[in-house]
Parts: C-alpha cells; structure tokens; sequence
C-alpha cells in the first residue's frame, strides 16, 4: 500500500514537472526570439486584469493575482529576480487591494441601523507626499540593482530593479485607488518595454507593455472622468 502510494507521488511529481517544462518550452516566432505557452498565457491575463483595473472592476484581482503567478515562472526562467520578486510582493499586495477596492469607504449605516461598508471612490493624494514615495522607490533601484548585478549575477539588473520599485508604488497607490497610480504606470511600462522587449527579447510581452504604456493614459483619463463625476455626489 505504501509503495502504491510513494509511485503514484512520484507520478504525479513528474506529471507537474512535465506541464511545467512544457509550458516553458520556446516557441519560435520566425526570425525572433522565441516565447512559451507560460508567457503567452501570463500576457492574456495581466491584459485582462489591466483592462478591469482601467474599468474600476473589482475582479482585476483575482485575474492579476493569476497573472503575477504565471509571469512569476517566466522570470525565473529569464534570470529576471527582481521582477520575480515583484510578482511575488504583486500576489501578495492585490489580496490587500481586493479587501480595500470591497470594503475600504467609509462605514455608513443601514436603514435598520447597522453597520455597512461601502466600496471607496477614487483618491488623488497631493505630490508632495506621492513624490517623497517616488525618491524612495529611485533609492530601492539603486541599491536592489547593485545587490542583483554583485551577488546574482542577474539580467538588466538596474533597470529591472527600476521596475520593481516604481512597480511596488503603482501597485500601492492603485490599490489604494489613487488617480497618480496610472502616471507611475506609465513609466514602469516604458522600462517594461525596453528591458523584457528588447533587452531580453520576450517579444510577447514587449508588445504586452507597450500596449498597456497606451492604456495608462486611458486608465488616467477615465478614473479623472469619474473622479470628477462622484465629486458631485452628496454622499
């Protein structure tokens, strides 16, 4: 019964070792490089999470946390650790994004007098305080890309660092439901752009980010529309 039960783990380890390796296998795209199954599935979903976020759509979050699980995988395979870092902290911060996008207004009350709390409305916090977080996430660049290019030898260290830090204020100032997250957002895809499109030719998701470089002033642009819309509301 025991050695039954040791070959069907081990079966079922090799059967996990298998999709893995084979949703990493290269896929060739002509005369550029190549892309995998593991990429292209983790560009469908982060597209559809961006675009619910653009949207003011509560299951961005449940699509994005999806989404950073499998780009987690692509850059591992890539040597991009601090871009698997980021994922990690995104898997992470978008659980804390969910709860606040549900239940982050201010609490009211029922007809019958209990308690409720309401779904937040759009923020645009003053750059004095948006500006001291940006100085900090330049500074993490710096220092994160160092520690990445001396100890871990790792791919377009300082640019990816650039990514992670900017990346860990958009994801914060968006969970908060902050208006300037869509402006840090543009900048991380710019660096997107040119770190995994050209520098470490993940074509797929190259074009993935510079799609939604395009998308940040669409996301601005609608939250601002809407911002100003719920500032006439008597709430």
């Amino acid at each position: 019964m025991r050695w039954c039960l040791l070959s069907l783990e081990t079966h079922g380890q090799l059967l996990v070792a298998d999709i893995y390796h084979g949703l990493l296998a290269p896929i060739p795209l002509g005369g550029y490089a190549p892309t995998s199954a593991m990429e292209i599935l983790a560009v469908i979903f982060t597209a559809a999470s961006v675009v619910g976020a653009t949207r003011l759509k509560i299951a961005q979050y449940p699509v994005g946390i999806l989404a950073t699980i499998l780009y987690s995988f692509v850059f591992v395979d890539a040597k991009l650790y601090s871009s698997l870092a980021l994922n990690v902290y995104f898997t992470v911060i978008q659980l804390y994004g969910l709860y606040f996008w549900m239940f982050g207004g201010k609490v009211g009350t029922t007809d019958v007098g209990r308690l409720k709390l309401r779904e937040p409305p759009i923020g645009d916090w003053p750059w004095r305080i948006v500006a001291f977080w940006g100085a900090m996430a330049a500074a993490t660049s710096v220092l994160v890309g160092y520690a990445v290019a001396k100890y871990l030898n790792g791919s377009s260290a300082f640019m990816d660092a650039a990514i992670l830090a900017l990346s860990v204020l958009a994801q914060f100032l968006l969970d908060r439901k902050q208006l300037k997250s869509w402006i840090f957002w543009g900048l991380v895809n710019v660096l997107a752009v040119l770190v995994y499109g050209f520098q470490q030719h993940l074509l797929v998701s190259g074009f993935l980010y510079a799609g939604l470089f395009v998308n940040a002033f669409a996301g601005y642009f609608h939250w601002r529309k809407v911002m100003a819309a719920q500032s006439k509301v008597t709430i």
